[in-house]
Parts: structure tokens; sequence; C-alpha cells
């Protein structure tokens, strides 16, 4: 089987350097990047920083998965993204916030992206954060958590659909 063929049967579609080594089992980086930059030239890989390559166009591909994509490491959707999904806030969002690491800002495809840093061991507590789709997100109680965390003044517009009990679960189990 031709790597062509490896990489399209992939489940996933956003792939590292790394992940297109493992896949190809390609060892010498230098045969690893020729190959990458004949799959960028024919239109099978498409780059979308250095390091990161998709098989699909960007449109075609979830803002959120996107955005969890170019982080390096661990990071979730939060925040204000997801009151603005669950209807927690009126106000439209310019930005999808995520949680990582890191701070930084950037843009991709359209989007505008602020990763906010938050320490390892809050980070790394999984309580209120659903893994189970392409990328990870908080639920709606862990984002408003993850918000005070930051913001202990922000104005929610829709307080009474908010459990604030739960919410003070997650604040409890997650900062110490």
């Amino acid at each position: 089987m031709d790597n062509k063929t490896i990489l399209l049967k992939q489940k996933r579609r956003i792939f590292s350097t790394d992940d297109l080594a493992l896949i190809w089992k390609i060892k010498n980086r230098n045969t690893l990047r020729v190959t990458i930059r004949r799959y960028v030239k024919n239109g099978t890989l498409i780059r979308i920083k250095k390091g990161l390559y998709t098989t699909l166009s960007l449109d075609e591909i979830s803002p959120y998965l996107l955005g969890a994509s170019y982080i390096k490491g661990f990071c979730y959707v939060s925040m204000q993204s997801v009151l603005e999904i669950h209807g927690l806030i009126n106000q439209s969002v310019k930005a999808i916030t995520l949680i990582g690491n890191r701070s930084q800002k950037f843009k991709i495809g359209g989007y505008e992206y602020i990763c906010k840093k938050m320490k390892l061991d809050y980070l790394n507590n999984l309580e209120g954060i659903d893994l189970s789709g392409e990328y990870p997100i908080a639920s709606s109680e862990r984002a408003v958590a993850d918000l005070l965390y930051f913001n202990s003044k922000f104005h929610f517009d829709a307080k009474n659909r908010i459990d604030w009990d739960r919410v003070k679960q997650i604040k409890e189990k997650v900062f110490l």
C-alpha cells in the first residue's frame, strides 16, 4: 500500500510531522520532509502551519478542531466559546477561546483564536471536560468555572440557566 492510500485511510484528518512519520513508518527526517513536500505540492496534504497538515480543505474542518489541533499539548475549548454555544451569553464572540499550557493568539482559515494559559494541575484535571468528540470541550459549568478563574467579575447574561451548584463542585475539584 502506498503512502497516499495509507494517509487517506486514516480516521483523523489533521496530522503533525511526527504523526506522518509514524503512519508512513519513515525514520529518516529528510525522507519524511521530502515526502511531505511532495504531497503538499500534489494537493494530497494542505499545510496548516509548519509541522501541521490536513487532508481536507480548511473550510471542511470544524474551527474548534482546527484551533485545538494547532496548540501543542493538551487544550480544550472553553469560556466564552462554550457559553455562546449554550446560549449563556448574548454577545457574539469574536475569537474562539481555548485553555492550554501557554497563552497565545493566532489566526487560521479566517478564524481568530485566543488560548489562555492555565496552571498544569488545573489544566490536566478533566472534571467537566468532554473528551468523546473530535476535540476536547468544556461543559457549560466548567466553562463558567474557567471564566471565573480568569475573571471573577465576568457578567453572565443568563445567570438563572447556570447550574451554580455544579460550578461550585467543579471549582472545588479543579481549582484547589
